[in-house]
């Protein structure tokens, strides 16, 4: 046999043994170690009336650190607004009973929801991002400096709300 042959023979082995691995892990997901975040003991996340009260209460800390006038409030309400996640789209259990339900789809099924899912994701950040140029844009310089040293705990803080842990 020549080299060549030898190599690609290798390489589609690799490949194949690399996406028999990765059905096994989607079959049979290992746990995922969770990350406490604000508020939050390590192995659950907050119900959604607790992320809804969290949430209110830095966005109520970071309105007082920006020192908002009147003129400036309907873009931060639109700014709030936006960055809530809609009612009942976090309910406790349902992501477990999505995967559930993505596993006994056919790899093409599932992949098209997949795609779906991030077309509708990609849209709500779209959203968020217009509302968030519209409330950056009525901003003072100093404002604007206060808002971004306070933007990635707030950022951060969404995500621990959200349940969103970081896998080990």
């Amino acid at each position: 046999m020549n080299v060549f042959f030898k190599k690609g023979l290798l390489g589609l082995s690799a490949l194949m043994l690399a996406g028999t691995v990765m059905a096994d892990e989607q079959a049979n997901p290992a746990p995922m170690e969770h990350k406490a975040g604000p508020g939050m003991h390590a192995m659950h996340p907050m119900t959604p009336e607790q992320m809804k009260a969290q949430m209110a209460k830095h966005a109520a800390q970071l309105h007082d650190k920006l020192k908002l006038t009147a003129a400036q409030e309907p873009a931060w309400n639109a700014f709030v607004a936006s960055m809530t996640p809609p009612e009942g789209q976090w309910k406790p259990g349902d992501m477990k009973a999505k995967r559930a339900e993505m596993a006994k789809l056919p790899a093409p099924e599932m992949m098209e929801k997949q795609v779906e899912m991030l077309k509708q994701h990609q849209e709500r950040a779209s959203a968020r991002l217009a509302a968030l140029k519209t409330f950056y844009a009525v901003l003072t310089p100093e404002q604007q400096k206060t808002f971004d040293a306070n933007a990635h705990q707030f950022h951060d803080r969404m995500h621990a709300a959200l349940g969103r842990h970081e896998m080990k």
